[in-house]
């Protein structure tokens, strides 16, 4: 492998092996894919045990509570125990959590155990899940960071983005090609790539060449002011998505009188355009590496605020799937500039520990978006998104006054 210095970030940057970076994304993309795909079996199996929907949200908002705890602790971790590690062991994890919550499943089905045995059963597994599989996404921003240049920073993280985001859009769709095996089925092969995903990265990837805190203790803090900014925009951009997500099915059935049939379809549609919009953004545009992280910061929010706006006014289905594809545009080009941005403003040896913040700012917003944005519409179906055009403009605002400063030292 080749060593090279960044004189930017005044550290050494390491050349991935040729098969690295790919793995670790292959990694990224199956942890995702098994998040998703239970939003596509998930309900059926519930209700096959005997409980509703609202248990469901339960389990999914504890489990959000636990990976919010978990995400930080395990970025820091990465920047003593290298980003490999955490990795694998979290792929491992997930997957045998993820067999430990398919049998429970199907002890609920089956009625080896009551229905709210088995509820307390997945709420028990599912945090662990989150506990255990934490250190995936801060290890594997903290890794890009490692290997890239502070100029060329937007463009591997916008990797992370995309292979993740690739992964929440291949869920459902893996999840409906393998139900027909069973609704358990999409579970146990989920489990099953993870696993083969950790051997592999285990046993190929090596570690990037990182500067080392001289006491070996991570200096940042979770409410440090130098990446503040970036977990606060972050936690907005989430919660709109995570408000997006539970509620537009609702919108598009009200708006436009649809079957439960034409829901899904018309549901279906918005979200594809959103998650094209997402990945063209993210692989094509930032993923070049040719935009910095004020340029995606500025243009993203704009974009963004555009699509939420589009959406509120919206009322022929045409435009309003148009609208989820801005959408998705302009969430393609926030979400690796916040991540690159909040990188470039710490030391090299606390990577780690900033992608890990970051990532519990994500997880908080859906600790409460689902109840927000539900809570809303049972008042009024617009409330929702005027409430989060409220939140772009707060997102535009930040977006075009922060200023992104790279490697700032930590406060004394």
């Amino acid at each position: 492998m080749d060593e090279t210095s960044d004189e930017a970030g005044g550290r050494p940057a390491r050349a991935a092996g040729r098969a690295s970076v790919p793995l670790i994304l292959l990694g990224l993309m199956t942890f995702a894919m098994g998040q998703t795909l239970l939003f596509a079996v998930g309900g059926p199996i519930i209700r096959e045990i005997g409980l509703s929907e609202i248990h469901m949200g339960i389990i999914v908002s504890l489990s959000a509570v636990a990976y919010t705890v978990a995400v930080p602790v395990w970025g820091r971790m990465s920047d003593r125990l290298g980003r490999v590690r955490p990795i694998a062991w979290g792929l491992a994890g997930y997957a045998l959590t993820s067999l430990a919550f398919a049998g429970a499943m199907q002890a609920g089905m089956t009625g080896a155990v009551l229905p709210l045995t088995a509820f307390g059963m997945l709420i028990g597994i599912r945090i662990t899940l989150s506990l255990a599989s934490g250190g995936i996404q801060p290890s594997a921003t903290a890794y890009m960071a490692d290997i890239t240049k502070t100029e060329a920073r937007s463009g591997g993280v916008a990797l992370v983005g995309a292979a993740f985001g690739f992964g929440s859009v291949a869920g459902p769709l893996f999840g409906a090609a393998l139900v027909s095996f069973g609704l358990l089925a999409p579970i146990y092969a989920s489990a099953a790539l993870a696993l083969v995903a950790a051997a592999a990265i285990a046993l190929t990837v090596e570690e990037p060449v990182r500067v080392v805190n001289g006491n070996g203790k991570p200096k940042l803090k979770t409410f440090d002011a130098r990446i503040a900014p970036y977990v606060g925009m972050i936690f907005v951009l989430y919660l709109i998505v995570a408000i997006l997500q539970q509620v537009s099915a609702f919108y598009f059935q009200d708006l436009f009188a649809l079957t439960s049939a034409g829901t899904a379809r018309s549901v279906g549609f918005a979200i594809g355009a959103l998650a094209i919009g997402m990945l063209l953004a993210q692989g094509v545009v930032a993923g070049k590496g040719r935009l910095s992280p004020p340029m995606l910061l500025r243009a993203g929010t704009v974009i963004y605020l555009a699509g939420l706006v589009a959406v509120l006014f919206a009322i022929d289905l045409a435009p309003l799937v148009a609208a989820y594809g801005v959408l998705g545009i302009g969430a393609g080009l926030l979400t690796p500039g916040i991540m690159a941005a909040a990188s470039i403003s710490v030391s090299a040896d606390e990577q780690g520990a900033v992608a890990g913040v970051v990532g519990a700012g994500m997880g908080a917003a859906y600790i409460f978006g689902p109840v927000l944005g539900t809570g809303l519409y049972g008042l009024d179906a617009k409330y929702p998104f005027m409430l989060i055009v409220f939140l772009g403009v707060v997102l535009l605002l930040a977006g075009w006054r922060v200023r992104v400063a790279s490697g700032a030292p930590a406060p004394a």
